[in-house]
């Protein structure tokens, strides 16, 4: 079960993912962390690319920090969707990966990574917490600094949660 969630940017995940733990050290990768990652070509790409031993404990989706539903409002900026935008297709990938590793016995945090660790990965992280009941950890990126006393000061990709949510509801119907 899913225990806690935090985001962390690119390099905070790749100064992560670099250190060599021995197996049964605490913050070995397949003891307690699944890791979502997000990268957005091979300029920006996310180090679960080349762990090895991040198997079933990892997935990488990877698409642009495009929010068609907030900050990059085709008013705003231009087209209503970049080529890259997250999709349907990345939703449902994120689904299936996050609740099997809600489903296994063994108590989990789950990391999330992307660019800045502020917008795909806060969707993934607000998803967690609000609609599967997931503790956040206070050191997660999109909180340190910006969350204060409202709770709607969360960040996160409005399009890529609401996406997020459409599979959440066709993996549980």
């Amino acid at each position: 079960m899913i225990i806690t969630v935090a985001t962390f940017s690119l390099d905070q995940a790749r100064k992560y993912l670099g250190r060599r733990y021995h197996h049964g050290h605490s913050h070995a990768l397949d003891q307690r962390r699944a890791w979502v990652g997000f990268d957005t070509d091979d300029n920006d790409q996310s180090p679960l690319r080349y762990t090895p031993d991040c198997g079933e404990r990892g997935l990488v989706i990877r698409c642009h920090d495009w929010d068609e539903d907030g900050r990059h409002a085709p008013a705003f900026v231009g087209p209503a969707q970049c080529a890259g935008a997250p999709t349907i297709e990345h939703a449902r990938a994120i689904v299936r990966f996050v609740l099997a590793q809600h489903a296994r016995p063994e108590r989990i945090d789950l990391c999330v990574h992307c660019h800045a660790g502020l917008f795909r990965s806060g969707a993934v992280a607000e998803w967690a917490r609000s609609d599967l009941g997931v503790e956040e950890h206070a050191e997660s990126n999109r909180l340190v600094g910006v969350l204060g006393e409202r709770d709607d000061s969360r960040t996160y990709n409005n399009a890529l949660l609401r996406l997020i949510r459409e599979a959440h509801a066709e993996a549980t119907r």
